[in-house]
């Protein structure tokens, strides 16, 4: 009978050893590990049209209108004469600290004056870089068109044209 004691005794012990093992592996197994953490870009995007001027006038041209947004330029000029032009200078800033590519610069004219037409002087390539930080200037010239052979009405004299500058991210 002792002997069937001991060995039960033995038994519930080795049961015991087990159920705490079994209880440490578990609770290891079960525990989570969280990992966390912040990602930044220090990087800043900032191109824009910043300014806007007339540059030269030729004969009794005047600008009616000349405005802009971040990424479009509007102008309208009053020319009464064969030999009025006007030119205005465009400002193109990269503020940012990334180097942006021109994907694309969309002219857009408005306007019943036939006899006024624009012309983009220096305008920058298709594909071309505006690197961080740099300026770039680019000008219009609108002109009376001295070969125009239609009828100009005085009331029709203004032609606008809008400019849209569609830059990228270079990558």
């Amino acid at each position: 009978m002792v002997r069937k004691r001991d060995r039960r005794n033995i038994l519930i012990g080795v049961l015991l050893v087990a159920i705490v093992i079994m209880s440490v592996g578990y609770a290891a197994f079960a525990t989570t590990f969280t990992i966390g953490g912040t990602a930044t870009i220090p990087n800043n995007w900032n191109v824009a049209i910043t300014n806007i001027s007339v540059t030269d006038t030729q004969g009794n041209a005047t600008s009616t209108t000349s405005t802009y947004t971040a990424t479009t330029a509007t102008f309208a000029a009053n020319l009464t004469a064969p030999g009025d032009s006007i030119e205005y200078t465009i400002t193109v800033t990269n503020s940012g600290t990334v180097d942006a590519r021109l994907k694309q610069l969309v002219p857009v004219i408005t306007g019943d004056a036939g006899a006024i037409k624009y012309e983009l002087v220096n305008a920058p390539e298709t594909d071309s870089i505006l690197k961080a930080g740099e300026v770039i200037t680019l000008k219009i010239r609108a002109e009376y068109d001295s070969n125009y052979e239609g009828i100009v009405d005085p009331d029709a004299n203004t032609r606008a044209i809008t400019l849209t500058l569609d830059y990228v991210q270079n990558s």
